[in-house]
């Protein structure tokens, strides 16, 4: 009897061992890819799952890193130096932000906030900055300093973010939810959301329906900033390359989409104009990218169109790193009778 009680006891605590073990596990996607960055000569990955991987060109395997045995919560690349912010466990404090040098993971800064979901981070060598949905983050040395937002900035699956003087520009994409593009000013942390008013579905830039897929300086515009937004949704195809100078904002390019030939008489396929899926800026040039092309500007004017390169299969990711500019990440899963695409990331080399 006695033997029993002790095997039953024991079988209970192993269970509520797992129970609590499960509990204080994070069940995201590991597919599922949230976040892309180049930092030498390999694009690092942060999954759904909170996990960090990499894979590199022509090797056809996606190798797994630990960083200080902590989830990750988001990405950057600041040089040549890879940078990453942890947590202990999915929402909880303090927050680490760690820099990769060689094959160590350097501690820069500890500190804790309210657990609100970050956004992202931007990073250059006099700061870092980090933006979660109720404050800004600016990491200088080992010091991390917290300003509250003057208003909650709304949920988002993907965040965009660009820093330009004193001001931040937050490009939300909340898929078929829209999202919108927001401009935080450092100085008063107030938040401007730029587009229509009292717009309606169909206008640009309007957060209630347009999603926005990246944003990036101009390089002949100094004060303005571009702007891609894209959407595919079962009926809706909607996207646009912008440009935004303060709070007005005009369509630099829209190409119509041309659906494939219906394959019943009466069926209905979307119609629209093509989804942009990303934008940046480099050595004066403006190249904004659709799914299949990339559209190259200068000094305001449409240089040049171009065929993006084939993707192929790299450790079970969907990668294109056959442009010298760009790489192209999109989670792909087969299985025994299907395969499937996720949303493509565009990463800047």
């Amino acid at each position: 009897m006695r033997r029993f009680i002790a095997a039953t006891v024991m079988a209970l605590t192993v269970a509520f061992a797992c129970m609590a073990q499960a509990a204080e596990t994070y069940k995201g996607n590991d597919n599922r890819i949230d976040q892309a960055v180049w930092v030498k000569g390999r694009v690092w990955l942060r999954s759904n799952a909170t996990r960090l991987s990499y894979i590199e060109p022509d090797r056809d395997v996606r190798v797994p890193v630990n960083v200080g045995d902590e989830r990750v919560i988001s990405l950057c690349r600041d040089g040549g130096d890879l940078l990453a912010l942890t947590t202990e466990d999915w929402g909880k404090n303090p927050r680490t932000l760690r820099r990769l040098k060689g094959d160590h993971w350097q501690v820069v800064a500890t500190f804790s906030d309210d657990g609100q979901h970050v956004r992202g981070m931007i990073c250059d060598k006099r700061r870092i900055t980090i933006v979660t949905s109720s404050h800004v983050i600016e990491v200088r040395g080992d010091k991390a300093q917290l300003t509250p937002l003057k208003r909650i900035l709304r949920y988002s699956g993907d965040t965009y973010l660009l820093a330009k003087g004193d001001h931040i520009y937050v490009g939300m994409d909340a898929g078929e939810w829209g999202g919108g593009l927001h401009r935080i000013d450092r100085r008063t942390s107030e938040i401007v959301t730029i587009g229509p008013e009292n717009g309606q579905c169909g206008d640009v830039l309007y957060p209630e329906c347009d999603a926005v897929t990246g944003v990036a300086p101009i390089p002949w515009k100094p004060d303005c900033v571009a702007v891609t937004t894209g959407k595919a949704h079962l009926s809706t195809m909607r996207g646009a390359l912008i440009e935004v100078c303060g709070t007005q904002y005009r369509v630099l390019l829209q190409k119509e989409y041309q659906p494939a030939p219906p394959i019943k008489p009466d069926a209905q396929y979307p119609v629209g104009h093509v989804p942009f899926l990303g934008v940046y800026a480099k050595d004066g040039v403006l190249m904004a990218l659709t799914a299949s092309h990339a559209y190259e500007f200068r000094d305001g004017k449409l240089m040049r169109e171009r065929q993006l390169p084939p993707r192929e299969i790299l450790g079970g990711v969907s990668v294109s790193f056959g442009d010298a500019d760009i790489v192209r990440v999109q989670p792909y899963v087969q299985t025994a009778t299907s395969r499937a695409y996720g949303y493509p990331l565009l990463v800047v080399k």
